[in-house]
């Protein structure tokens, strides 16, 4: 019976090696056994196979870069640029120069100067300067809203100015075709929505139509504080300022105004801060001329009274320098010196006494300063730190005077803590 031969075109397979134990997984063929001759491999870099995968995929890689090139070029005419503009400001540091020991109070601290120039009232102010509230829509018609600003009653919206053919009759309109208003060229233009403007008639020309927009100046001032950003760092004196625009040119303008309505209104917080601290001083000089003189009258009281005492016997009267504290007597009777000592620590708790009752009948007069005459009260620790808190209070209630008005929560709440320090605290401690 004869068998179905195929023939087979693969190579013999090689002799095994009885050292290499069991077969238990194919092995590779070697080239030799294919017929084929062992290829060597390039040394270093392979530039053949990159080059040659090149040649093969040029017509890919050539349209994935028209591609992407023409995509990033369309992206652009759809993004707008955005511009940011920095600026630097000197914040002096009055505290490190050695004035001499009287000093007014410290202004802002370091981080108190960012949160001002980033304050509502800044930011509003060079809105109103620059009207940034206002966006014509062709700005050679800028000249036609010289002098524009918004007053009571300001609407904001999109507006259409029409001036008919003869140039003496103005239509004053919503985008909406909503009449709002109608008058003569020359006159005022816009009352009924809140605008203060009165355009030259020159400048309105004849039989056209002037679109624009004006915001409401507080809701422009948010979006400014949004945009601009502050930072100081740690121990430094250099406020680092930026602002981000689609203009170079007016992002610049507007950061300079900030800039300088910043440093205009820090010189008026300094100016305030300087007259305020004057006043104190110079109250503060009133009050040592008053203990002064209060102290002349007592030591001539006391000079009359001493040399009124009967002698008792004594050879000799008493004299300034004496052994006990400068006033006593005699140094070979020590009873002269005895009576002289508390006979002055008598009028002196007496003295103190009158003081004390004269400001519990006056609590509005309590300061640090009130009590600088009376040494029972300098002697004292409770009442030392009471003032000492009292102080501090007065003071950051001068500078929140500076910053805000009266009717503010930060300045009401300081108020009422000093009246009670005054009324209540104080007096407490004096009972």
């Amino acid at each position: 019976m004869s068998s179905n031969y195929i023939p087979s075109n693969l190579p013999a397979e090689p002799p095994r090696d009885a050292a290499q134990g069991p077969v238990g997984f194919p092995q590779a063929w070697p080239a030799a056994a294919w017929g084929g001759a062992p290829v060597a491999e390039e040394p270093g870099i392979p530039w053949g196979r990159y080059l040659a995968a090149i040649r093969r995929y040029k017509w890919m890689i050539l349209a994935v870069v028209v591609a992407g090139t023409a995509a990033g070029f369309g992206l652009t005419r759809f993004l707008t640029p955005e511009y940011q503009v920095q600026g630097t400001l000197w914040i002096s540091d009055n505290r490190a120069q050695n004035r001499g020991p009287v000093q007014g109070e410290q202004l802002l601290g370091n981080g108190a100067w960012a949160d001002l120039l980033k304050s509502s009232t800044i930011m509003e102010r060079v809105v109103r300067r620059m009207a940034l509230y206002l966006w014509p829509a062709a700005p050679s018609d800028s000249a036609v809203f010289a002098g524009f600003e918004p007053g009571p009653g300001f609407r904001a919206g999109s507006y259409q100015l029409r001036i008919d053919s003869a140039g003496a009759k103005y239509t004053l309109a919503t985008q909406e075709g909503t009449v709002v208003e109608r008058g003569a060229v020359g006159d005022s233009i816009g009352r009924s929505v809140g605008f203060l403007w009165a355009p030259a008639p020159a400048t309105l020309g004849r039989g056209r139509t002037i679109d624009f927009t004006v915001a409401n100046p507080h809701v422009v001032a948010a979006g400014l504080l949004n945009r601009i950003d502050v930072s100081l760092p740690e121990r430094s004196s250099f406020l680092k300022v930026t602002l981000t625009g689609r203009s170079a040119r007016r992002t610049a303008a507007i950061l300079n105004a900030v800039m300088t309505e910043f440093v205009a209104t820090a010189g008026d917080l300094k100016r305030r801060n300087l007259t305020e601290t004057s006043k104190t001083l110079e109250q503060q000089l009133d009050s040592a001329r008053e203990a002064l003189r209060n102290s002349e009258a007592a030591l001539q009281s006391f000079r009359t009274t001493t040399i009124t005492l009967p002698g008792e016997g004594m050879a000799t009267a008493p004299t300034p320098g004496g052994a006990d504290g400068g006033v006593g007597g005699d140094v070979g009777n020590p009873m002269v010196g005895n009576y002289f000592g508390q006979k002055l620590q008598l009028e002196a708790i007496q003295h103190d006494r009158e003081a004390l009752e004269a400001l519990l009948r006056n609590p509005s007069g309590i300061s640090a300063d009130a009590f600088m005459t009376i040494q029972s009260a300098r002697q004292a620790p409770d009442l030392q730190a009471a003032l000492g808190e009292l102080a501090k209070r007065e003071a950051q209630l001068r500078t929140a005077r500076e910053i805000y008005t009266d009717q503010h929560p930060t300045v009401q709440n300081l108020i009422a803590s000093v009246q009670v320090m005054r009324t209540q605290t104080i007096p407490q401690i004096l009972r």
